[in-house]
């Protein structure tokens, strides 16, 4: 485990917390999932294996808020789609005309259906981390 993780994670919860999306307040292993997401569609079009989904009961058996961390988004396509429960496009996250240097952050309850569109072009680097909901 890299040492700097759990003053990131207590950064992370701060910011969750001061907009309204509590996470738990003593943390364990169990209650954290850190994902790292790299792709790069320059030789061909990266498609998602994902279904719309919600991130509960996910990497994380239970409820979470998802943080994540756009560190690269220079490519077309990779938005973050977002679903009505019946799975009706509402709307996307993450535009990556014109961001190649810009770092942006997403934070949201992990029950919102979800998933990434599929990148034609380009790179894309995002660190995801979901943090177990207050009960």
């Amino acid at each position: 485990m890299n040492e700097e993780l759990p003053g990131v994670i207590r950064i992370i919860s701060q910011k969750l917390n001061e907009h309204g999306l509590h996470v738990k307040q003593q943390l364990r292993h169990s209650d954290i999932f850190v994902e790292i997401e790299y792709a790069n569609a320059e030789a061909k079009p990266i498609k998602t294996d994902f279904i719309i989904h919600t991130d509960n009961d996910g990497g994380i058996r239970g409820k979470v808020h998802t943080f994540m961390v756009f560190l690269e988004m220079d490519c077309h396509g990779g938005e973050l789609g977002f679903y009505s429960p019946k799975k009706e496009f509402i709307e996307s996250f993450g535009e990556s005309k014109n961001s190649k240097n810009k770092v942006k952050v997403l934070m949201y309850d992990g029950g919102l259906y979800n998933n990434p569109m599929p990148i034609t072009d380009g790179k894309r680097v995002v660190v995801t981390y979901q943090i177990r909901q207050d009960e």
